[in-house]
């Protein structure tokens, strides 16, 4: 059984948690938001056996303390990425990112070409103006405490609805993504997510969101794989992202829809692209 640590650590002031596990290149992970580097934890073991696996939590999630400044954009968390880097290593590390995930990840790798060696986009996508619009005005729900527990109740519902549809708010067939609602267990643990995070779980978010533009993909220097995620809620727009020409240097694999199948493949396609760039 692998062992994840988990280490606290001071970037900028601010206290930073971060999950560590095995040996070997160092590979960051970078999350989805709001969630947090815990889930993870199956994709950090599988990889363990053939790296040092760092999967920090986004300054405002999880355990890690927010950044103290206002967020506008995904390069404001360019600095504790670096810093972290910097902690760890001081060599160009492997990059990992899903979901907003991806697009810190995408957004560290354009700002510093020669800290990655190689980057891995799980989940981006591209939205057009209108698509992005429509999502910031509509996807964020206010989750600010009432005194009649109503912002609770209608987290749950808007949640339990995000596990059909995409976006959650419109229940068409065409959006649907899945046929059952998880557990409530499941469910629980992330609306737990959302209320440790507070009511600026959206930062991250919405920075995504303004960020998922091919143009950002194609502006890449650094080697890129770009994940196709069969079970993914936002597949439609991943698939629009990849209708765009790219570099050769950026190449497009495509993952199961079943998690456990998915992740193997990730792990596969990371472990022979890290091999092979080692031998040139």
């Amino acid at each position: 059984m692998i062992a994840i640590q988990k280490n606290y650590t001071i970037v900028a002031g601010k206290q930073l948690f971060y999950r560590r596990a095995g040996n070997g290149p160092v590979i960051f992970l970078l999350h989805p938001s709001p969630r947090s580097s815990a889930m993870l934890e199956p994709f950090i073991a599988l990889l363990s056996d053939s790296f040092t696996v760092i999967a920090p939590d986004t300054p405002g999630y999880g355990l890690s303390e927010p950044t103290g400044k206002t967020i506008s954009s995904v390069y404001d968390y360019n600095g504790f990425i670096y810093a972290l880097h910097q902690q760890i290593t001081e060599e160009p590390i492997y990059l990992y990112g899903t979901a907003s995930g991806a697009q810190l990840a995408l957004a560290y790798a354009i700002t510093h070409p020669q800290k990655v060696k190689l980057l891995y986009l799980d989940n981006a996508a591209h939205f057009d103006s209108a698509a992005r619009e429509e999502l910031l005005k509509k996807h964020f729900i206010d989750i600010s405490p009432k005194e009649d527990g109503s912002h609770l109740t209608a987290l749950w519902q808007m949640l339990a609805d995000a596990c059909l549809y995409f976006p959650w708010y419109d229940k068409s067939e065409e959006n649907r993504f899945a046929d059952t609602v998880p557990p409530p267990t499941v469910i629980q643990g992330i609306v737990n997510d959302y209320l440790q995070a507070g009511p600026n779980y959206y930062e991250a978010y919405i920075a995504a969101f303004k960020h998922e533009r091919a143009e950002k993909v194609q502006a890449l220097k650094v080697p890129t794989v770009l994940f196709r995620w069969l079970g993914s809620p936002i597949l439609k727009h991943i698939d629009a992202l990849l209708k765009h020409s790219f570099p050769e240097h950026i190449s497009i694999v495509e993952t199961p829809a079943d998690m456990g199948q998915r992740y193997r493949v990730m792990k596969e396609t990371i472990r022979k692209s890290v091999s092979q760039s080692g031998s040139r």
